[in-house]
């Protein structure tokens, strides 16, 4: 029995690692399937490493992949090593939110409970009124990312999805 107790111990932590790993893809906003946009993934990551402060995603149409991009930078930060390219990111925590689902009221009280600086990605998509957002990023200093609901014109960093080959569909459908 003695010599029992400690081989128990020592399991203890293989199995902790084994329901890690098991659970790993459960806290994932996009899921890990082939891409051939990973060039726009690519570009909007350096784009944030060099300090871009703001950074609008746009494309051609409605559904071409902006909320994908999005919530794939989201997990890219966040889980950086589910990634085959490593990147060294200053920063410690990227949140996605979606305005169709966060009131004002609801948004305020995110802003007022979440530690956020400088170090924090906030990805905001369908917006309606980017001055609210530009008026708490001036406040809080943190990095944005957004995706507007209708285009506009403005003097901020334009990342345009590129548009899907049509040649990858049997990769994708493996």
């Amino acid at each position: 029995i003695v010599a029992l107790v400690p081989a128990i111990y020592s399991v203890i932590p293989i199995i902790g690692d084994y329901r890690l790993k098991r659970n790993r893809g459960k806290n994932r906003l996009s899921q890990n399937t082939f891409t051939d946009r990973v060039d726009d993934l690519n570009h909007i990551i350096e784009k944030l490493l060099i300090k871009e402060h703001i950074i609008e995603i746009s494309g051609d149409s409605e559904a071409c992949g902006k909320t994908w991009i999005a919530k794939k930078i989201f997990d890219c930060i966040n889980h950086p090593k589910d990634y085959k390219k490593r990147y060294k990111f200053p920063y410690k925590v990227a949140y996605y939110i979606d305005l169709d689902e966060y009131s004002t009221p609801k948004l305020e009280s995110f802003f007022e409970e979440t530690f956020i600086n400088s170090k924090v990605v906030l990805i905001f998509d369908n917006v309606d009124d980017i001055g609210y957002i530009l008026s708490k990023q001036s406040i809080y200093h943190f990095q944005l990312i957004y995706i507007l609901k209708k285009p506009s014109e403005n003097n901020f960093f334009k990342h345009k999805v590129s548009r899907f080959h049509e040649e990858n569909i049997k990769e994708l459908q493996e």
